[in-house]
């Protein structure tokens, strides 16, 4: 409805505007043939004023033409103000009736934004208990002397991950060179090698070596 609406406003908007030119067109060529009557008024003046019988019954017709002329020249300039207001009464509504749409935008686009936000909350909750869990990990980890970098490494090498995946988006904290880019997965990926290797080592040092070597 609110857009039937919208392009009914739209609709007339555009139908007085060209009502509005076409009155306009139609002026400019009477001032035209007014221009044209006069000039030839004014080669049968002197005869007509001075006894010719002739020129005097063409310069009435002239005259009688110009007037006519005049008074359509009138009527028009009259049509063309009424249609001037009907314009921009036209615009107000269809301005109007654009404001009424928008709004209704607005109103629905205000309802998901409030869902975005609730989404980065969630989001940042999530990222929050993940980043805990890891540093709980990491207690472990080290309990059993197996961590792969101590607590400030690990906060240090986090936040540049986490530079990293902020370096293309408008919260970007500072600029990351690409050789300095990398997500959590590869980071966590890293640590788990370290870990992994940690264990081999003291399973079986002898397999490790050869691997290592090869």
């Amino acid at each position: 409805m609110n857009q039937q609406h919208t392009e009914s406003a739209e609709s007339r908007l555009r139908t007085e505007k060209e009502n509005l030119a076409s009155l306009i067109t139609q002026r400019g060529r009477l001032d035209a043939d007014a221009i044209a009557l006069n000039s030839s008024r004014e080669e049968h003046a002197y005869s007509a004023c001075t006894g010719d019988s002739k020129a005097q019954k063409h310069l009435t017709s002239l005259n009688s033409q110009f007037q006519a002329l005049r008074d359509r020249e009138s009527t028009l300039s009259i049509a063309i103000r009424t249609a001037e207001l009907r314009v921009r009464s036209a615009e107000a509504d269809f301005r109007h009736e654009t404001e009424r749409r928008s709004a209704k935008t607005a109103l629905q686009l205000a309802e998901t934004l409030r869902n975005h936000g609730r989404e980065l909350d969630c989001a940042v909750k999530t990222l929050v208990s993940a980043y805990d869990a890891l540093h709980e990990l990491f207690s472990e980890l080290r309990i059993i002397g197996a961590a792969p970098v101590n607590t400030r490494l690990l906060t240090i090498s986090c936040r540049e991950v986490l530079k990293s995946c902020l370096h293309a988006t408008a919260l970007q904290l500072e600029p990351v060179p690409p050789s300095r880019r990398r997500d959590f997965g590869a980071l966590c990926h890293d640590y788990a090698r370290r870990v992994e290797q940690f264990a081999r080592l003291r399973l079986d040092p002898e397999k490790l070596d050869s691997e290592e070597a090869a």
